[in-house]
């Protein structure tokens, strides 16, 4: 998790934050709108008996603004939360999907004007295919990490917040869901390592036949 955290603050820090918190906003609205949907989900099914305490927080925060907690004032206000965050979710990937692009830019400007710095004897020791592998192969990946990371701390704020309203509806269902999660990831954990591995390999392979095959062409030319 921290290197995800490195990846996605090694770009620009403003623009960084700003697609950090828009996408936690996105997770608290989804939240919100799940939150809204259990108790019409209870009234829509005629449930009786005592009220939850994530169904009298609702009700409360409505009356609070002036709303009656009816059925149809919670549909409104799912089908209100689900737009809201497709659009602020929307709206925060393209961001992130611009500064990707604007990162791999960028990375490509700073290795074309190191690689004219350079003195002559560094280019005597370095295959040539190796600078085309990092100006394109290179900071493709790098702009895709960042993408990459993006969505994955978005799906984690979506996480903790739908966690957390769990935990106010029925917290032991909730503990026993979030111990039944935990065990799959450990499960998962070893399919990850062979995923990471092979993408190495993959990268590694990749960069090898670039290198190659320019050099190669180089020479027949």
């Amino acid at each position: 998790m921290n290197t995800i955290f490195r990846i996605f603050l090694q770009g620009d820090r403003g623009r960084s934050l700003l697609v950090l918190l828009s996408l936690l906003a996105a997770a608290a609205v989804e939240a919100i709108g799940i939150g809204a949907l259990l108790p019409a989900a209870a009234a829509m099914l005629g449930q009786g008996g005592k009220a939850s305490q994530g169904s009298e927080f609702v009700a409360r925060a409505l009356e609070n603004v002036g709303l009656q907690p009816t059925f149809q004032t919670l549909i409104v206000l799912v089908a209100v939360a689900i737009v809201v965050k497709a659009i602020i979710s929307f709206v925060a990937l393209a961001y992130a999907a611009v500064a990707a692009s604007d990162i791999a830019i960028t990375l490509r400007e700073r290795l074309i004007t190191a690689l004219f710095g350079a003195s002559w004897r560094y280019y005597t020791d370095i295959q040539a295919g190796k600078f085309a592998n990092s100006v394109s192969n290179d900071a493709s990946r790098a702009s895709q990490a960042y993408l990459l990371a993006a969505q994955v701390l978005a799906l984690l704020a979506q996480a903790v917040l739908l966690c957390a309203v769990a935990l106010v509806y029925n917290w032991r269902l909730a503990l026993t869901s979030i111990v039944v999660g935990l065990v799959l990831a450990l499960l998962m954990n070893r399919l990850i390592r062979i995923s990471r591995n092979a993408g190495r390999r993959e990268a590694e392979n990749t960069a090898l036949l670039t290198t190659n095959l320019v050099d190669l062409l180089g020479n027949m030319k």
